[in-house]
This record gives structure tokens, sequence and C-alpha cells, in this order.
């Protein structure tokens, strides 16, 4: 499925002063949300348009006096009321005469035979008359959660929430499912006031409800932290769950499973222009070993933003390697080989999507992808002589292979810059869509390798890399040694510092 927004979060500038909105991504929650520029967000004019009404809308809803709660208040009383009115009750049993107190046990259930009731009666209301008053409270609480349509119903004091209980408390013994009560269709939801009646008459066996009816007031007011509580819960099961899918948690990439395939997009936040570290390199390689572990058939590879990868990065380099040059070095160069080995010993086929510019590592690795599709926006460069950087993920044996010794050459050696088109035509991209439908595209073609039988895509992966895998184990070999070799030495350090002060000169 291509990226679709489901709606967009928040706003805010850039350096620059140019707005970026904070993206939710249809079908992921919030730890995958992006910053993207409003230049990226050309067909999203209705989400953007929403978000700024309701946000204005919010503004509004502020400056409104708040009247709501009282009426809330005065159409449903409180606790207090209910102490005060009964406590005016008590004065007027004391002060009226034996007509009134036969009034009173008359609604209390106790026989009015013209004789008063004694003081004890008063006081204490003993008899059944004290289970009667509870039983006729918790009857009308009952009758106004359920009351038809056409009578009076200003407040309900009961409803179902989306878990099926009644104000909202949650069933210790349903808790654990309460990702799946949210999905109740809406006959089930209507047949659970009944329920709901059957478990208030059982706690009524067990217990009966205080005559001042604080079980349900104490219900009523705890409903909306239930329900949110649950809410809360659901999201948490719904996060784990995805995160026990891909069986670890990424910060610089986003792992999509999707129907057949798994998807990887390269989405930096600790680098620019999704540039890569060794923290970066071993998170792919994770999500590498998790594809190839589980049903998906083969693997997408493209990333968030106009840049698919700039390939190491420098300012990185010099950092580690100026603190322990031998150690850091040796780490470095062991992340570089695992991450190639990790798309050389991949058995699904990999197509990577290039939404955007691929430099250095970014766009060596590509011939170790089976199907590589670009947009007409995408450009190509290994710039490694000005990079004081010795060619890495077996780009010294497959570029020659594949775009010619001398093309492979100009590109090593003077920084050939190739564009998509012509990276088509001479074999490292296999075809070239238009930029606005290149998700589109991208995303039919995967679904249709999809649909294929994994074993044969496997299987013919395989015939077809079989032949030159010992070969790619051995340049991949030799390349990090020579990497190795050069970021130890005191001038391969002094190169990458000329370099990235030559570049903040040009900016």
């Amino acid at each position: 499925m291509p990226l679709k927004v489901e709606r967009i979060v928040d706003k805010r500038r850039d350096k620059k002063g140019k707005w970026e909105y904070l993206i939710r991504w249809k079908g992921y929650g919030s730890k995958e949300d992006t910053w993207e520029p409003e230049h990226h967000l050309l067909h999203c004019e209705e989400f953007i348009d929403q978000f700024n009404s309701s946000r204005l809308h919010s503004h509004r809803r502020h400056k409104v006096p708040k009247n709501r709660p009282q009426l809330l208040i005065s159409s449903q009383p409180s606790a207090t009321e209910n102490s005060k009115a009964r406590a005016e009750a008590r004065k007027k049993k004391r002060t009226c005469g034996p007509a009134v107190g036969v009034r009173v046990g008359a609604v209390l259930g106790i026989g009015s035979g013209g004789t008063a009731p004694t003081q004890k009666q008063r006081k204490v209301g003993v008899g059944p008359g004290k289970h009667a008053l509870g039983d006729g409270i918790s009857k009308v609480m009952t009758y106004k959660a359920v009351a038809p349509p056409g009578g009076p119903h200003f407040v309900p004091p009961a409803r179902v929430p989306h878990n099926g209980l009644q104000n909202g408390e949650t069933d210790p013994l349903m808790y654990r499912t309460a990702a799946r009560s949210h999905r109740l269709t809406s006959d089930r939801v209507d047949r659970e006031p009944g329920s709901v009646d059957a478990a208030g008459q059982f706690t009524a066996q067990l217990g009966t409800p205080l005559s001042n009816g604080k079980m349900h007031l104490h219900s009523s007011v705890k409903r909306k932290l239930a329900e949110e509580k649950g809410y809360v819960f659901d999201k948490r099961l719904r996060y784990n769950v995805r995160q026990n899918e891909s069986n670890c948690r990424f910060r610089d990439i986003v792992v999509r499973k999707e129907e057949g395939f798994t998807h990887v997009l390269l989405s930096s936040q600790t680098t620019d222009n999704n540039a890569l570290t060794p923290e970066i390199m071993k998170e792919v390689c994770r999500a590498l070993g998790n594809a190839a572990a589980d049903d998906s058939k083969l693997l997408l590879l493209s990333s968030v933003g106009t840049v698919f990868c700039s390939g190491l990065e420098p300012s990185y380099l010099i950092g580690r390697l100026s603190t322990d040059r031998r150690k850091e070095s040796s780490r470095i160069a062991e992340a570089l080989r695992e991450f190639v080995l990790a798309f050389i010993h991949f058995r699904k086929p990999i197509v990577a999507a290039i939404n955007g510019p691929a430099l250095g590592l970014g766009a060596s690795i590509l011939p170790l992808c089976d199907v590589v599709w670009a947009s007409e926006r995408a450009w190509f460069q290994t710039p490694c002589a000005a990079l004081h950087l010795t060619p890495s993920g077996c780009s010294s044996y497959t570029f020659p292979q594949i775009l010619g010794v001398a093309l492979a050459n100009e590109m090593v050696f003077c920084g050939r810059k190739l564009s998509a088109q012509e990276a088509c035509s001479r074999g490292l991209v296999s075809q070239v869509f238009w930029p606005t439908t290149f998700n589109q595209e991208v995303m039919l073609r995967v679904k249709e390798m999809a649909s294929c039988n994994a074993v044969v895509l496997e299987e013919s992966k395989c015939l077809v890399r079989s032949m030159i895998m010992s070969v790619l184990e051995e340049v991949n070999e030799k390349e990090c040694q020579m990497l190795k070799q050069l970021w130890c030495s005191t001038k391969g350090l002094e190169s990458l510092f000329s370099y990235l002060q030559n570049k903040a000169y040009e900016k």
C-alpha cells in the first residue's frame, strides 16, 4: 500500500521560516509521525484545510462561556445536594405530625394501618423499608439508563461504553480483551443494557447497594476515567503487537509489514539527508533479518523525504575517528561489512524505490538489489575521490560490470552524476516513473510481485545470484579492509576534515 496521510497533527516553522506539518500516517501510531515540509503536501490540501479549520474552531471554543457544565450539574443532582435534601427530609420528619410519618412509612414500605411509626423506625428505618429504599433508587437509576427515546432523558447516569459495562467500569476478567471490545457491532451494543441489568441484579444479591446511592455516584464519576484508561490500553496493545512482529524497535528507519512484503523506509532522526551511520546500518540489518524469517515474499526499500540516501556521514566519521582512531575505524568498518553482507545474503527479492538523489554508499548498494525503480527527480553519484574514501558496497566490482569500465571510473574518480534516465539506459535502474505518481506505480508493481509464489521468487534469485555470491563476499572484504586502513591513517582523517571545511565554505 502507498503511504497515505490519515491526518495532520501539528505544524511548526523551520529555520528558514517555512511551514512544516507533523503527519500521522494511516494505520500507524504517533511513534511514526514525521515532519514534512509544505511543498511535500501538494495533494493534501484538504488535510491542511481541515487541520487549520479545526485549530481555529478549538481556539473559538475556548472563548465560549462555560455554561454547559452548569446545565449538567443542574440536570443531575450531586452528592452534596442529595445529602442536603435528605437532611431537610429528616427535619420535616421531626417537626411534622403523625400524618407525615404515615406518609413516609408508606413510601418506605412500612405498613400504614393508621398508626404512626415509632421513633426508632423514623431514625433508623429498620425492617424491609431500608432495602426497599435501596431497590427503589437502583430502579430509578436503571430506568434512566434504559429510558425510552420519547421520555424525558436529560443526562443518563449510566451508559454503555466500548467495553460493554455500565458506567464505563472495566470488568477485570475482560480487561485483557479491551482491544477487541471496541469492534462491537451495533446490534451487540444495543443488547448490552439488558446484560448490564442482569449484572446489577447479581451484585444486588451479593451485597445490597447503599441507600444513599453512593455506588452509582461513584461509578458515574469514574466513568470517563475508565473509558480513557481502556482507550490507552487499546493503543498500547496494538503498538506492542506491532513491535512483537518486528521483534525490535527502530529509531532511524520505519518498518511496515504489508500484505505479502515488508516495507523498510530510511527515515533518519539523527543525520541529515538519510545519511548512514553504524547504528542505522545495524537497524537495517535487523530489519532484513526479520523480513528473511517471516512470511514476506520480498522487501521494498525506500526513504522518507526528498533524498533517498547520502551515504556515510562524514561528520560522524570525523567525530568518532578523532577520539580513538584504531578502535573506531575497526568498529565502523565491521558495521559496513555486515551491512553489505546483509544485502548479499538476503535470499528474497529486494526492490529499491529511489525517490530522490542517491549518493555514495546509497548508490553503491543498488546493484545488490534485484529491482531498482527511480523517480524522474532521482540522480546517482559516488564521489569517492572528493570524499577522500575508497569505493564501498561492492561498487568496485558491480559498477564496471553494469555501467562499463569507462563510466564506472568516471563516477568513482571524477564524481560523475548520472540522471535517472541515463542510469536506466545504462542498466543501473530498471524503470523511471513520473514523480507525482511514483509511489502509486511502485506499489502497484510490488503488489503484483507479492502475488507470485514465494518459492519461485526465492529460487529464481538464488539461481541469478549464486554465481557471483562468493565474488561479492570477497570484494566486500577487501573494500572494508581498505577503508579501515585509510581511516587509521592520519592522512585519511585530514582529508575528511578538509572535505568538510570545503563543504562549509561552499555553503
